[in-house]
């Protein structure tokens, strides 16, 4: 990745050039895109491919996984196997056989190359309970039956719910619960810890050291920033370089936990902006070339898998894809974001590659080779096109298309659009446009 700051201006006289160099060792994974829904939601209307356009969505990102899981797994649902017992007091959802046949239903429409994870609750503990819910989603997913992970964000039970949790007390919990589930499902992986911010992540390692590493997957979460007090986040900051700074430093901490039990780690729940925030960045074209760089980022630092947390039954947060009319399920539509996912899956298998040069301030670049083309990722968040753009390091190659993403109005939230170009140039004096981001694929 080339993010360089150079010594002149987008547009200044000096042309910017980008040399790329030899394969690195990390990949943009197959199925690396995903999304990351809220478990109340689990076995909704638009989870029913019989009536609902979200699969036709899904699609477009070719493999990838969706998970029902959120703070609604811990704060207001439950397994409910005969679905009609009264609800404790704090529950406001039932997750049922039907629902998980549902959902089952979906990922048999999307095909072997999806599957399907799952939270259960801990904050509410109740091993026996969480068991019983493994069990019918292995009955109604099957083979799609992916992750499960046991509670969501514990270091947060003390701050957002009424009865303290500690560290020793979520870990009894967690084992407990986990015990349980292998006992009647044993074949399930099991994904974790799901923490947010750092403040457990010691007490975590020594715990792994211990023997906790029984997971598959080391899953956190990430947002690099957070709203919750209404106080808004700028164009400016999400496409600022503490976005992908903090972003850099939560994969290199994440995986060196992760390194103790040789287990890829995963961001299972990640977008800009955390708490749904009222900030209008996390659903303007802005949020769309920081999710190119943010993902991006993620695959060439190591990450396996990337669920972007989805909200579709509110459109004025940070989700990728919305629910039009709450009462028609086949009225997703997508919001800008959406296109940086799918951006980015259209690279899954390809190979990252050194990548040297300057580039102003405020645009970003990655180079990736998947068979005989290469392709030369250019997200330019500033206001400048940026003009006389070269490529070299490959020999002798032309560009043969150019895909472009963006209107170049980073605050607005209409749909940025993925528009391929046919293109028989040579790779010199390209422009990468101004609040956009564009995809130069060069093939000999």
């Amino acid at each position: 990745m080339v993010g360089v700051p150079a010594s002149s201006a987008a547009g200044a006289s000096t042309p910017p050039t980008l040399i790329v160099g030899a394969p690195l060792h990390a990949k943009v994974p197959t199925g690396f895109v995903g999304l990351a829904v809220e478990a109340q939601h689990l076995g909704d209307a638009v989870d029913d491919p019989a009536i609902s356009n979200l699969p036709s969505y899904l699609a477009q990102l070719g493999a990838g996984s969706i998970r029902f899981a959120g703070s609604s797994a811990d704060e207001s649902t439950l397994f409910e196997k005969q679905g009609s017992n009264p609800l404790p007091r704090w529950a406001k959802r039932a997750i049922t056989p039907a629902s998980l046949t549902t959902v089952g239903s979906l990922a048999a429409a999307l095909g072997a190359t999806w599957k399907v994870d799952l939270a259960v609750n801990l904050y509410h503990l109740d091993p026996t309970r969480a068991a019983a819910e493994v069990a019918a989603a292995r009955a109604a997913l099957g083979s799609s039956l992916g992750e499960v992970s046991i509670g969501n964000e514990p270091e947060l039970y003390t701050y957002m719910y009424p009865r303290p949790v500690s560290y020793p007390q979520y870990l009894a919990g967690w084992s407990a619960t986990r015990r349980a589930i292998a006992a009647r499902v044993p074949q399930v992986p099991i994904g974790g810890p799901d923490f947010y911010l750092r403040s457990w992540f010691s007490l975590y390692t020594s715990s792994a050291r211990a023997g906790l590493g029984s997971l598959g997957t080391f899953d956190q979460h990430f947002y690099p920033f957070s709203d919750c007090a209404g106080h808004g986040v700028t164009v400016a900051q999400l496409l600022g370089n503490d976005a992908i700074n903090r972003e850099d430093v939560m994969i290199r901490d994440s995986r060196a936990i992760a390194s103790l039990a040789g287990i890829p780690t995963s961001f299972d729940e990640f977008n800009s902006v955390s708490c749904g925030s009222s900030a209008p960045v996390q659903r303007e074209q802005a949020s769309a070339l920081w999710g190119v760089h943010a993902l991006l980022e993620a695959a060439r630092r190591g990450i396996a898998t990337v669920d972007v947390q989805t909200n579709l039954e509110n459109c004025a947060t940070y989700t990728p894809l919305c629910l039009m009319n709450a009462a028609d399920p086949s009225s997703v539509t997508p919001h800008p974001l959406w296109r940086a996912m799918q951006l980015v899956a259209g690279l899954e298998g390809a190979t990252f590659r050194q990548l040297d040069g300057a580039l102003p301030v405020g645009v970003s670049a990655y180079a990736l080779s998947n068979g005989a083309s290469t392709s030369i990722v250019v997200t330019n968040g500033t206001a400048t096109d940026l003009t006389g753009l070269a490529i070299g390091g490959l020999g002798a190659v032309h560009v043969v298309s150019i895909e472009t993403m963006g209107t170049g109005d980073v605050t607005s939230s209409s749909d940025p659009g993925l528009t391929t170009t046919p293109s028989s140039g040579d790779p010199t004096g390209l422009v990468a446009a101004a609040g956009t981001t564009s995809v130069f694929v060069l093939s000999s």
